[in-house]
């Protein structure tokens, strides 16, 4: 049996507002998973568009030539673990392409556990132990143990700069957008509203460092969607709270005058299509405060709605 969906529906599924299990429960996702193909050439071109896979593929050269300069000067059954080590890489990172889930949170540290395991390798004792074990031959030092060091010195202040130009600096930069202040403003000054972020919700959180965010009190009126705390435990006690039964938590916005969404445009749409394909009503989306600037694209703003079903 093929999945139920309309092409508003798969483009809500797209944009991880799966939120509702009436429409998008385990039974849906059982069926889906059959017809989707989940390791195989078809999803090679999908890999090939992210700019993460060609991250990939530079790291494990990098850990392949790290490998060789670290294990060189060892024996041979030494190098052809070390060999083994990055044939097991590469044959996990086939997987991930061959899977369509190149993402940066599962690349690198798949490569950290690659360079951990040469580390351990390297750093292992060559002395031979046991009473007929053949005595460890004197082998030749490294001609360039200081330019080597000094490589791995340089290659690692450049990732750490990189890292910290292209993801720690611009974080930094968001949490002062006058978006996110107003966007917590909105949750502290109603707490009597339901407040849905529909992938949205790094608005309450953004530039926030560890451990301020370790002392961060996560408010009883926020309700993230499109993130992987959804259909938890937690999640569901939650909703049971606020009186949300049968975890259809969308098709509750028109019906309840108690929850609002904070969404951009583009999402909106989506949403409101949703609602009234699956209510057979119009549903209507009224902005209640006009939040500003997306922190993520600023050149889209970030709004709170209201939606009703038209009179």
């Amino acid at each position: 049996m093929e999945p139920d969906l309309s092409d508003n529906d798969v483009d809500v599924l797209y944009n991880w507002l799966f939120a509702d299990d009436g429409v998008f429960g385990t039974e849906f996702f059982e069926r889906l998973g059959q017809r989707v193909d989940h390791l195989g050439l078809s999803n090679l071109a999908s890999s090939l568009r992210a700019k993460t896979t060609y991250l990939l593929v530079g790291l494990v050269a990098l850990v392949g030539l790290y490998a060789w300069a670290l294990v060189r000067d060892l024996g041979e059954g030494r190098g052809a673990l070390a060999a083994g080590i990055v044939l097991m890489l590469l044959a996990s990172c086939g997987v991930l392409i061959l899977r369509a889930r190149v993402r940066l949170h599962v690349v690198i540290p798949l490569v950290a556990m690659g360079v951990f395991a040469l580390v351990s390798l390297a750093g292992g004792s060559e002395r031979p132990v046991g009473r007929h074990a053949v005595p460890a031959t004197t082998r030749a030092a490294s001609p360039c143990p200081v330019p080597l060091a000094a490589a791995c010195v340089v290659l690692a202040l450049a990732v750490s700069g990189g890292f910290w130009l292209k993801v720690a600096r611009p974080l930094a930069a968001r949490s002062t957008s006058p978006t996110i202040a107003a966007a917590r403003a909105y949750v502290d000054e109603n707490p009597d509203q339901l407040v849905v972020f529909g992938r949205s919700q790094t608005l309450m959180f953004a530039g926030t460092n560890a451990l301020a965010f370790e002392a961060w009190d996560w408010p009883d009126n926020m309700l993230p969607i499109g993130g992987w705390e959804n259909h938890t435990a937690p999640w569901a006690s939650f909703l049971a709270r606020w009186g949300i039964e049968g975890n259809d938590v969308l098709q509750q916005l028109p019906e309840r005058s108690d929850m609002v969404a904070v969404l951009q445009p583009k999402k909106m749409e989506l949403i409101r299509t949703y609602l009234s394909e699956h209510s057979g009503r119009e549903v209507e989306a009224s902005v209640v405060q006009d939040l500003g600037p997306g922190a993520a694209d600023p050149s889209v703003d970030v709004y709170v709605y209201r939606f009703t079903y038209a009179s």
